[in-house]
């Protein structure tokens, strides 16, 4: 099954962010298949494709995990930038910092979003798969708001 690469990346749990992500990508800090890779939507099979970051071998995680969050009002869906830290926003990702380990949290995705002041149900995962099957509007999974 291909992936692109910053997916691959962002779900190793080595990034803390997508932007974290995008620099290791366009700095030339990743190869794969031996070969750098400077596209992050460069797509590669990484069954067959060994992905390197500076030195150390990275692969997708062998444990797929699964959290149901009662999101708050007031926290957001994605991970927290330097100008939304400036205005001290908090993230569904934060609420896990201190709960797990952080490789796990930084491998984490949320299964679609709810607005900033909207509360209710929220699944994160590590499972692409999962994220695909639930968000993908082609597999008719019905959504309740």
């Amino acid at each position: 099954m291909k992936i692109r690469l910053h997916q691959f990346l962002s779900r190793t749990g080595h990034f803390s962010s997508k932007s974290k992500v995008k620099k290791s990508v366009w700095d030339g800090s990743i190869s794969v298949g031996g070969r750098i890779v400077k596209d992050i939507s460069y797509e590669f099979n990484p069954d067959k494709r060994e992905v390197v970051y500076n030195g150390v071998r990275l692969s997708l995680p062998s444990n797929y995990h699964y959290f149901i969050l009662n999101k708050p009002k007031g926290v957001i869906c994605s991970r927290i930038n330097n100008h939304e830290r400036a205005l001290n926003k908090k993230s569904v990702f934060s609420l896990f910092e201190t709960l797990i380990d952080p490789k796990i949290s930084d491998s984490l995705v949320t299964v679609g979003r709810l607005d900033e002041g909207t509360t209710g149900l929220l699944i994160l995962t590590n499972d692409g798969s999962l994220v695909n099957d639930i968000a993908n509007p082609s597999k008719n999974i019905g959504k309740t708001y």
